[in-house]
Protein backbone atom coordinates (compact mmCIF):
# COMPACT_ATOMS: atom_id res chain seq x y z
CA UNK A 1 0.00 0.00 0.00
CA UNK A 2 1.35 3.29 -1.19
CA UNK A 3 1.87 6.33 1.18
CA UNK A 4 -1.08 8.32 1.91
CA UNK A 5 -1.81 12.14 0.45
CA UNK A 6 -1.16 14.77 2.00
CA UNK A 7 -3.49 17.62 2.11
CA UNK A 8 -3.75 20.50 0.53
CA UNK A 9 -3.67 22.58 2.92
CA UNK A 10 -0.05 21.09 4.29
CA UNK A 11 0.67 20.88 0.93
CA UNK A 12 0.98 24.69 0.29
CA UNK A 13 2.75 25.12 3.80
CA UNK A 14 5.71 23.29 2.90
CA UNK A 15 5.33 25.25 -0.57
CA UNK A 16 5.35 22.25 -2.78
CA UNK A 17 1.21 22.30 -3.67
CA UNK A 18 0.83 22.45 -7.36
CA UNK A 19 -3.00 22.89 -8.75
CA UNK A 20 -1.57 21.06 -11.84
CA UNK A 21 -0.66 18.26 -10.03
CA UNK A 22 -2.99 18.39 -7.04
CA UNK A 23 -6.04 19.37 -7.94
CA UNK A 24 -8.60 21.10 -6.00
CA UNK A 25 -10.76 18.05 -4.75
CA UNK A 26 -11.05 19.61 -1.01
CA UNK A 27 -14.21 20.21 0.60
CA UNK A 28 -14.58 24.05 2.35
CA UNK A 29 -14.18 24.36 5.99
CA UNK A 30 -17.28 24.09 7.62
CA UNK A 31 -18.81 23.16 11.14
CA UNK A 32 -20.27 19.80 10.97
CA UNK A 33 -23.43 18.79 13.01
CA UNK A 34 -22.89 16.68 15.75
CA UNK A 35 -24.73 13.39 16.00
CA UNK A 36 -27.96 12.94 18.07
CA UNK A 37 -26.62 10.16 20.20
CA UNK A 38 -23.69 11.85 21.92
CA UNK A 39 -23.55 11.55 25.52
CA UNK A 40 -22.88 15.08 27.77
CA UNK A 41 -19.20 14.71 27.94
CA UNK A 42 -18.92 12.78 24.54
CA UNK A 43 -20.74 16.38 23.24
CA UNK A 44 -18.47 18.38 25.34
CA UNK A 45 -15.45 16.66 23.84
CA UNK A 46 -17.17 16.97 20.22
CA UNK A 47 -17.40 20.86 20.90
CA UNK A 48 -13.76 21.03 22.35
CA UNK A 49 -12.56 19.23 18.97
CA UNK A 50 -15.01 21.46 16.75
CA UNK A 51 -13.04 24.35 18.42
CA UNK A 52 -9.96 23.56 17.65
CA UNK A 53 -10.51 22.06 14.28
CA UNK A 54 -12.17 25.27 12.87
CA UNK A 55 -8.86 27.59 14.42
CA UNK A 56 -6.47 25.62 12.52
CA UNK A 57 -9.05 25.30 9.26
CA UNK A 58 -8.75 21.82 9.27
CA UNK A 59 -12.14 20.60 9.76
CA UNK A 60 -15.12 20.10 6.90
CA UNK A 61 -18.89 19.04 7.04
CA UNK A 62 -17.67 15.58 6.33
CA UNK A 63 -15.62 14.96 9.48
CA UNK A 64 -18.73 14.60 12.25
CA UNK A 65 -18.73 11.21 12.03
CA UNK A 66 -14.77 10.82 12.90
CA UNK A 67 -15.00 13.85 15.47
CA UNK A 68 -17.88 12.20 17.04
CA UNK A 69 -15.97 8.72 17.01
CA UNK A 70 -12.78 10.12 18.53
CA UNK A 71 -15.07 11.93 21.18
CA UNK A 72 -16.83 8.61 22.06
CA UNK A 73 -13.84 6.68 21.97
CA UNK A 74 -11.67 9.10 24.67
CA UNK A 75 -14.48 8.97 26.84
CA UNK A 76 -14.63 5.19 26.57
CA UNK A 77 -11.15 5.40 27.29
CA UNK A 78 -11.45 7.91 30.54
CA UNK A 79 -13.72 5.16 31.81
CA UNK A 80 -11.63 2.24 31.59
CA UNK A 81 -8.56 4.02 32.74
CA UNK A 82 -10.40 4.78 35.68
CA UNK A 83 -11.32 1.48 36.11
CA UNK A 84 -8.15 0.01 35.74
CA UNK A 85 -6.31 2.41 38.24
CA UNK A 86 -8.46 1.63 40.95
CA UNK A 87 -8.87 -1.68 42.48
CA UNK A 88 -9.76 -4.01 39.18
CA UNK A 89 -5.94 -3.14 37.86
CA UNK A 90 -4.55 -6.17 39.27
CA UNK A 91 -7.01 -9.43 39.06
CA UNK A 92 -6.99 -12.60 40.50
CA UNK A 93 -7.32 -16.02 38.87
CA UNK A 94 -8.49 -19.08 41.05
CA UNK A 95 -5.10 -20.16 41.60
CA UNK A 96 -4.10 -16.90 43.37
CA UNK A 97 -2.16 -15.70 40.19
CA UNK A 98 -1.91 -11.82 39.89
CA UNK A 99 -2.54 -10.45 36.73
CA UNK A 100 -3.53 -7.50 34.54
CA UNK A 101 -7.30 -6.47 34.80
CA UNK A 102 -9.58 -6.44 31.48
CA UNK A 103 -10.33 -3.38 31.79
CA UNK A 104 -6.19 -2.43 31.92
CA UNK A 105 -6.35 -4.23 28.16
CA UNK A 106 -9.51 -2.57 27.62
CA UNK A 107 -8.09 0.60 28.05
CA UNK A 108 -4.87 0.45 25.92
CA UNK A 109 -7.27 -0.99 22.85
CA UNK A 110 -9.31 2.67 22.96
CA UNK A 111 -6.18 4.35 23.40
CA UNK A 112 -5.02 2.66 20.13
CA UNK A 113 -7.93 3.80 18.55
CA UNK A 114 -7.99 7.51 19.96
CA UNK A 115 -4.20 7.45 18.62
CA UNK A 116 -5.51 6.77 15.47
CA UNK A 117 -8.16 9.34 15.14
CA UNK A 118 -6.03 11.43 16.55
CA UNK A 119 -3.45 11.66 13.79
CA UNK A 120 -6.04 11.82 11.21
CA UNK A 121 -6.75 14.80 12.53
CA UNK A 122 -2.72 15.69 12.98
CA UNK A 123 -3.08 16.23 16.50
CA UNK A 124 -0.18 14.44 17.26
CA UNK A 125 3.49 16.39 17.62
CA UNK A 126 5.13 13.85 15.21
CA UNK A 127 2.28 14.10 12.65
CA UNK A 128 3.02 17.91 12.56
CA UNK A 129 6.75 17.30 12.86
CA UNK A 130 7.14 16.83 8.86
CA UNK A 131 5.79 20.51 8.27
CA UNK A 132 8.40 22.62 6.92
CA UNK A 133 7.54 26.32 6.41
CA UNK A 134 8.46 28.48 3.63
CA UNK A 135 10.97 31.37 4.69
CA UNK A 136 9.98 35.01 4.04
CA UNK A 137 12.69 35.83 1.38
CA UNK A 138 11.73 39.44 1.69
CA UNK A 139 14.05 41.79 3.65
CA UNK A 140 12.60 44.41 5.89
CA UNK A 141 13.77 47.99 6.06
CA UNK A 142 16.00 46.91 8.96
CA UNK A 143 17.89 44.22 7.06
CA UNK A 144 18.51 46.64 3.90
CA UNK A 145 19.89 49.49 6.40
CA UNK A 146 21.97 47.15 8.08
CA UNK A 147 23.24 45.59 4.73
CA UNK A 148 23.82 49.05 3.50
CA UNK A 149 25.53 50.14 6.38
CA UNK A 150 27.95 47.11 6.48
CA UNK A 151 29.19 47.80 2.87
Amino acid sequence: MGRPRKPKNKLELEGTYRADRHGSKELPPARPEAPLDLSEQEQAYYERFLDLFEKHGVCTEMDGLAIAFLSKFLCEWEYHHRGSQGEGAIAVSDKGVEYLGPRFGAASNMWKRVRELMKSFGMTPSDRSGLTLSEDTEEDAFDALLKRSMN
